[in-house]
């Protein structure tokens, strides 16, 4: 991880534009256990969270994409809490991703999902639904 955490940060910070394709490799292809240990050292040796390089040096479909895959990666049920507040929040329901969250997350984790819906949204995930 130390190699991985190096590496993004010179494809990143420490390069004038930025090495996407080192970003979606090793997005890609390492293990949530590994990336979560490459984000600490990522803290380490830049002094800055992944998100706020990803921020910086991505940009459109890219950045969501990178910014999802390190929130999933930090805590699946706050991923998926924030999934469904966008896709409720404003005029309208974005009913097919209510729809697929709530029924394939119902009996994996759907409870720790609502605890962090409550905690992120003050609100509670059946009255907002």
């Amino acid at each position: 991880w130390n190699q991985d955490a190096q590496a993004l940060f010179q494809a990143g910070e420490l390069k004038w534009g930025t090495d996407e394709e080192k970003f979606i490799t090793i997005f890609g292809t390492r293990s949530v256990s590994h990336l979560r240990r490459v984000f600490d050292k990522y803290m380490t040796i830049s002094g800055f969270q992944i998100e706020e390089t990803i921020d910086r040096e991505t940009s459109g479909n890219l950045e969501q994409l990178l910014l999802a895959v390190v929130k999933s990666i930090r805590s699946i049920p706050a991923y998926l809490a924030e999934t469904l507040y966008y896709a409720m929040k404003g005029a309208g329901t974005d009913d097919h991703t209510l729809i697929r969250v709530v029924v394939s997350r119902s009996e994996i984790d759907l409870y720790n999902i609502r605890k962090e819906f409550r905690k992120n949204f003050s609100n509670s995930l059946y009255s907002m639904i």
